[in-house]
């Protein structure tokens, strides 16, 4: 269970549209799910892509075909260094990785009054932090776009929220393949490439 300190200071800014009012207040809102996007680094740009990154969450959300329909999903586009934070204090690895996911798929109960507060229905996704540079340090190597690789970086992360898991490898195989069927499936959509 992600620590919901992070969730919890998120600061919410709503704008809807009068059908958008309606449809929420009677629960036919169909595909509404939040995606709340934060930014504190400065080496890959993401203000440009915000609406591609919503898009991604909700398409593979959706293709997944979960019985559960989430009302939210936080991501946090982080630096290397706050990346090695979280790495060390939740993984005991000093070292910077891709991405890591916070589900909220089983609160415990001190937290599911915080959980309430935030989401009155209580279907957060979760969280997935995401370090931009090691997408910019790993294009490079393999002179691909960055933008590319953090498109690859947030369907990992979802899918990690979603149940999927990396460590053993049938696992991983199975993961592998769901990644590449999303971003298939990103690119027919037009939403990837995010920059052309």
């Amino acid at each position: 269970m992600t620590p919901l300190f992070l969730a919890s200071t998120r600061q919410r800014h709503y704008t809807y549209t009068k059908s958008e009012a309606i449809a929420l207040k009677f629960g036919r809102m169909g595909n509404s799910m939040k995606c709340y996007i934060q930014n504190s680094q400065k080496e890959l740009s993401i203000t440009p892509i915000k609406q591609k990154i919503t898009q991604v969450a909700k398409s593979v959300v959706a293709l997944e075909k979960k019985n559960t329909s989430y009302d939210e999903v936080s991501l946090y586009f982080v630096s290397d260094a706050q990346m090695r934070k979280l790495h060390n204090e939740f993984f005991n690895d000093p070292s910077s990785t891709d991405c890591i996911s916070f589900p909220f798929d089983d609160p415990e109960e001190h937290e599911k009054d915080l959980i309430a507060e935030l989401s009155p229905s209580g279907k957060i996704l979760g969280e997935i932090f995401v370090c931009p540079k090691t997408a910019i340090e790993y294009a490079a190597k393999h002179k691909k776009n960055p933008y590319d690789e953090l498109a690859l970086y947030i369907v990992h992360g979802l899918l990690h929220l979603l149940g999927y898991d990396d460590i053993e490898i049938n696992e991983r195989k199975k993961m592998r393949k769901a990644e590449k069927k999303h971003l298939q499936e990103l690119i027919s959509k037009g939403i990837i490439p995010f920059l052309s």
